[in-house]
């Protein structure tokens, strides 16, 4: 049986998580600057690794890296969940 947002007691209603995203985008550019530099720093210690080399010194940051694969084994998207901080951003962000 569906059940109205509106019957929620936060209300997530499309509005009230407009406004939510809204705030979010906010607080999420503090913590962008300092994703990349942890992951700066990675690259920086390395002139070619693997991936897996790659994933394990982003976990040692705290940093989970999702790799987005086509059918034919090709990256073509990359997601950093930051642990510490408490926030994603893709590749391109």
């Amino acid at each position: 049986m569906p059940i109205k947002a509106s019957a929620f007691y936060s209300k997530p209603t499309l509005r009230n998580l407009e406004k939510k995203f809204e705030r979010n985008s906010e607080q999420r550019k503090e913590h962008k600057e300092n994703l990349k530099k942890r992951i700066d720093r990675v690259l920086q210690n390395y002139n070619g690794f693997s991936r897996q080399t790659f994933e394990a010194e982003l976990k040692k940051q705290g940093i989970q890296a999702t790799f987005r694969l086509n059918e034919q084994g090709l990256i073509y998207g990359l997601t950093f969940v930051d642990h510490r901080n408490r926030v994603v951003f893709n590749g391109g962000d």
